[in-house]
């Protein structure tokens, strides 16, 4: 399973809900891994709510004691990280599997 195959999966396992058919979210964003780029009508990756479901899947959680802080903030800390890797020249799918095994 590619690393944009396994964060489609995770975001539909955390709950976040594409509007189209999964066949359709996986093209696009193989689409969008193949040519490095970011369509707008492709949002997945810059919704909040599909990072959110995706840190649900994953167990992300921050080193705090605020348990309730810690679940709403730490999907931001590894979304910063995805662009940070694509800044750097990585492409989408080389970011993705960057995180695959990041513990922030």
């Amino acid at each position: 399973m590619t690393a944009i195959e396994q964060w489609m999966e995770d975001s539909a396992t955390g709950g976040w809900e594409y509007h189209g058919s999964l066949e359709d979210y996986k093209s696009k964003l193989e689409y969008m891994s193949e040519r490095d780029i970011c369509h707008e009508r492709d949002l997945s990756l810059l919704t909040p709510e599909a990072w959110q479901a995706v840190g649900k899947t994953r167990g992300w959680r921050e080193k705090t004691g605020n348990t309730f802080e810690a679940e709403h903030t730490c999907w931001q800390a590894y979304w910063t990280e995805f662009y940070g890797h694509l800044a750097t020249g990585l492409t989408i799918e080389e970011a993705l599997s960057a995180l695959e095994n990041k513990n922030i």
